[in-house]
């Protein structure tokens, strides 16, 4: 049995230790030396003495060292202790600490082409050790991630963020190494989906395929299993194109021969590439040993088998004729229709005494107002933005003005004094019909702190499946539908914004905002869901009845 003083030789000591003070990194290199020095005394010389340890240390860091230690001034009753010397070459390296020089190696430090963004910043933090940058060594380490990774996008990415912390740069950094692996890995993967990969199809002669049918399981192609054959493979043979055999350069079968489905000379019928009613085929070429060779992709086809007509028929709507077809797939079931059903839709705009715009003339003036007021809940870890203001094309300042102010009138809007932690970015748009200002707000921001409420929008196919039997038809439409519902006092400085004029925040809803969809459909559908034959899509209310008088009743 080998004893446990032998198995310690074969562990290796350290270097001898560079003492040259000229690159500025003699403190550093002290550092990974008393690492490993201290390893290998508690390793391979735990069981001896002190003074065989100072022996052994001495001898390790080389001549130089013992030359710096002959200098040294040391007590007779500490020479023979391992933790004297430690001390005494420490307080050596340590005076000549060119903080400059760390410095500078740490602000030119770049990541390297394929160096991962872990091995960097941990190069960084080590370098950062003797910069002395105190409390400022994360916001330092920040930055350089920024100045120095590798990515130009990821760069550009990191500039963007006003926010910009150290944990972010990382994890912004991490996941773009994750996703360009990734990419990596599914440019080597091949995917197959109904279509297989074959590399020679046999085809009889002319446009039947009964060698085909054997492999066919649905409509996608199996390929037959290939035996493996214990003959040697002769390097100098290939499986041409032309032919279908395996053969030599020049010694073709097929060379010469004409084609009893194309007519044409130089290959056989079985690997003839004129294009069949029954299959499509995509070919590729590709030259091997200057013959040329063919690979195939195969996919079943339908077909009718007959170039008969398609079937339509002229439809009336609102008294116009237009030409239908009937049935898209027809001509693969093969049957005509025997009798087709016309169809005939017509509309009738009604005459009536009755108005209700007369009869209830509050209802169809001014801007109504919802009594129960909207919160908006935000996620309260989401931090405030706060944009600076945009710039406003002068030809539209006037007539910005004048529409604030007939918002300010209509209290859809008001004046913001105090100070907010949201201040959102204005957005104008031009009607085209009146010419008149649409201002709305820029909530990108705002919207990744709001809350959904996560309403279930109603569908067309909802509606209508509880229009059966309707014939008569009113629809009314909200008026700034959005505008109707009032926020808080909170909710109110959440939709602060910037003008030319001064801030303003909106005291009734926004449009926008990406609750605003969800909360009106909410609010509208309470009032209206217990009336039979009245339909809610957000601004948009659709009365109907079977008679003329269900519309007009209530």
């Amino acid at each position: 049995m080998v004893s446990e003083g032998k198995e310690m030789e074969h562990i290796r000591p350290p270097p001898e230790l560079d003492f040259s003070t000229t690159d500025g990194n003699l403190p550093e290199r002290w550092r990974k030396w008393e690492q490993t020095m201290k390893l290998y005394l508690n390793i391979a010389m735990h069981e001896r003495n002190e003074k065989d340890k100072c022996s052994a240390f001495l001898y390790i860091i080389g001549q130089e060292g013992r030359e710096i230690f002959n200098t040294m001034t040391i007590p007779d009753e500490d020479i023979d202790k391992i933790d004297t010397l430690f001390t005494k070459f420490k307080d050596y390296c340590a005076p000549r600490e060119n903080i400059t020089v760390w410095r500078h190696r740490f602000h030119t430090r770049v990541q390297g082409k394929i160096e991962t963004i872990d091995q960097y910043v941990t190069d960084l933090k080590i370098i950062s050790k003797n910069c002395k940058f105190g409390a400022l060594e994360d916001e330092m380490l920040r930055d350089r991630i920024v100045c120095g990774v590798y990515s130009e996008k990821v760069k550009e990415r990191l500039l963007r963020d006003n926010e910009l912390t150290l944990q972010k740069a990382l994890s912004m950094c991490r996941a773009n190494e994750e996703s360009q692996n990734r990419l990596k890995d599914l440019q080597h993967e091949e995917h197959v989906d109904a279509v297989k990969y074959k590399q020679s199809v046999k085809a009889s002669v002319g446009n039947k395929f009964p060698s085909t049918q054997k492999y066919m399981k649905g409509n996608v192609y199996q390929p037959k299993k290939q035996s493996v054959s214990s003959k040697p493979i002769n390097t100098k043979s290939f499986t041409c194109g032309k032919c279908g055999s395996q053969h030599e350069k020049g010694k073709c079968p097929a060379f010469g021969k004409k084609c009893n489905r194309c007519h044409k000379l130089g290959h056989f019928a079985s690997k003839c590439r004129t294009k069949s009613i029954h299959s499509n085929e995509l070919e590729t070429d590709e030259m091997t040993n200057s013959c040329e060779t063919s690979e195939k992709f195969f996919i079943g086809a339908i077909s009718s088998g007959n170039s008969q007509d398609e079937i339509y028929s002229s439809l009336e709507i609102n008294n116009i004729p237009i030409k239908f077809k009937l049935d898209t797939g027809s001509q693969v079931v093969g049957h005509r229709l025997s009798r087709l059903i016309k169809v005939t839709l017509a509309t009738e705009k009604l005459q009536s005494d009755f108005s209700p715009i007369e009869e209830f003339p509050s209802v169809f003036t001014g801007l109504g107002c919802l009594k129960e007021p909207y919160t908006i809940r935000v996620d309260s870890s989401v931090p405030p933005v706060v944009h600076s203001p945009r710039q406003i094309p002068v030809a539209f300042r006037e007539e910005l003005k004048k529409t604030l102010d007939d918002m300010e009138a209509k209290e859809v809007i008001k004046k913001v004094d105090q100070p907010t932690d949201w201040v959102n970015s204005l957005v104008i748009a031009e009607k085209s019909k009146t010419g008149k200002l649409r201002i709305c707000l820029d909530p990108r921001d705002l919207n990744e702190a709001i809350k959904r409420e996560h309403f279930q929008l109603p569908t067309i196919e909802d509606i209508t499946t509880r229009l059966s039997g309707a014939t008569i038809f009113s629809k009314l439409d909200a008026n700034s539908g959005y505008w109707q519902i009032p926020l808080d006092e909170a909710s109110q400085l959440l939709t602060t914004f910037h003008t030319p004029y001064g801030r303003y925040c909106f005291r009734r809803m926004p449009f926008g905002i990406k609750s605003a969809q969800e909360v009106f459909q909410k609010r509208i559908a309470q009032h209206f869901d217990s009336i039979e034959g009245v339909e809610v899509v957000i601004d948009d209310i659709l009365v109907w009845g079977e008679i003329k008088r269900n519309t007009t009743d209530d």
